[in-house]
């Protein structure tokens, strides 16, 4: 199953538009169009700010702030996209 672009820009719009956080739209992943398509999401926790320090990855860094709501928004984005698999 692969994702067209108009599905692909759907999803793009809606995790913007809801602020849900992921590791596919922070680290700017080449391969989320194939994951996407594939029913997977790599959600960010506490926002867009990662607290590692990995030298091949394009997230923020530094500390995290304090988010409300998080849980709620992810469980939402789960049912939404009728994901199956799905990393925190």
């Amino acid at each position: 199953m692969q994702i067209n672009r108009q599905e692909y820009l759907d999803v793009y719009n809606e995790i913007k538009k809801e602020n849900i956080n992921t590791i596919c739209m922070a680290a700017d992943c080449p391969n989320r169009y194939e994951c996407f398509s594939k029913k997977t999401m790599t959600f960010l926790v506490l926002g867009n700010i990662c607290t590692r320090n990995c030298k091949y990855c394009d997230v923020l860094q530094g500390i995290p702030k304090n988010v409300e709501n998080e849980s709620k928004k992810i469980i939402e984005a789960i049912k939404k996209f009728s994901l199956e698999y799905v990393v925190i």
